[in-house]
């Protein structure tokens, strides 16, 4: 689901959850997750009630500093990945389940995406709407697979190389 991200900018506490649940994916643990309204709940309280987003990194200081971690998932550490070095992204997410990334976003990106179509360097062209953070969870030869919107969202990787502000390798 969108886990609030369709009515505040929450991308990054949403992404964070999406991320775990790739994680607990792959290795086929069953836990318990956040109802949409917790994540909100715990993103107002982290953002002391301003809709204002988050930065990336601030964000998983403050999970990781918290015993009861964000909407009780913990992390034990982490650690920024070259986002521009598709060998680092590939192994991180590789080792770590899925890398938590921030973007640039376009409008006509938005619009690929509630259309089901991915994002190729064609999306680029339209002007930059803000930040946005997507758990990267997968990867093959031609696409990087993330979570955004409640969907998993192909990226092509000359698409990838433009958009892309960080990423993290995250140990839950």
């Amino acid at each position: 689901g969108m886990l609030g991200n369709d009515r505040y900018g929450d991308c990054g506490a949403a992404g964070f959850v999406h991320g775990c649940e790739a994680d607990a994916t792959v290795t086929h643990l069953k836990e318990t997750w956040p109802t949409e309204q917790q994540v909100i709940d715990g993103y107002l309280q982290y953002s002391n009630g301003q809709d204002s987003g988050v930065v990336l990194s601030d964000f998983l200081k403050y999970i990781h500093a918290q015993q009861n971690g964000f909407c009780g998932h913990t992390v034990a550490a982490y650690a920024p990945v070259n986002h521009q070095s598709i060998k680092m992204m590939h192994t991180g997410i590789w080792m770590f389940d899925f890398l938590y990334t921030g973007i640039v976003v376009t409008q006509d990106m938005m619009v690929a995406a509630q259309s089901g179509k991915p994002w190729t360097l064609n999306e680029l062209s339209s002007p930059v709407v803000g930040g946005h953070c997507i758990p990267i969870v997968g990867y093959d030869e031609h696409w990087l697979y993330a979570i955004t919107w409640g969907a998993v969202q192909q990226i092509s990787y000359p698409a990838w190389s433009m958009i892309a502000d960080e990423a993290w390798a995250v140990i839950t």
